[in-house]
């Protein structure tokens, strides 16, 4: 590769950088306090929730409390479930083409990513048989 094709070559790849780093923030940006919402039908039960599905929010109308509570307790629970798949919909749409989609599904299920789990496995596989490799001299 001459001079000129490697000056063009590292310029490419500061472009190329930048632009992922623009699409990371514009991504972080847009999930900054990113929540989502379901009411029941009546709309006496209201829950807000985070990407994680931690409930942030909770309106409760006197008349919900009609049911009892193990019927209040049930809809709090589905609607905090039908909020949180809202969510995670979102939240894939905004970092769909920064993160791989196979990525982000494990994350919403809270698990590392299989590529990551492929890429630290062997990394510690490289480094254990590195360490063993040295002991035996």
């Amino acid at each position: 590769m001459d001079a000129g094709a490697n000056a063009a070559w590292i310029e490419q790849v500061q472009a190329d950088s930048l632009s992922r780093l623009e699409a990371v923030e514009q991504m972080q940006q847009q999930l900054q306090g990113l929540t989502g919402s379901a009411s029941s039908s009546d709309r006496t039960v209201q829950v807000t929730v985070t990407p994680a599905g931690a409930l942030v929010d909770l309106h409760l109308d006197e008349r919900a409390l009609r049911g009892g509570a193990d019927e209040l307790a049930a809809e709090i629970l589905a609607l905090t479930g039908r909020a949180t798949a809202e969510v995670a919909l979102r939240v894939k749409e905004i970092v769909a083409g920064v993160i791989p989609e196979t990525d982000v599904d494990d994350l919403l299920a809270g698990q590392v990513p299989a590529s990551t789990r492929a890429d630290v496995e062997a990394e510690l596989a490289a480094r254990r048989g590195g360490a063993a490799g040295e002991a035996e001299r």
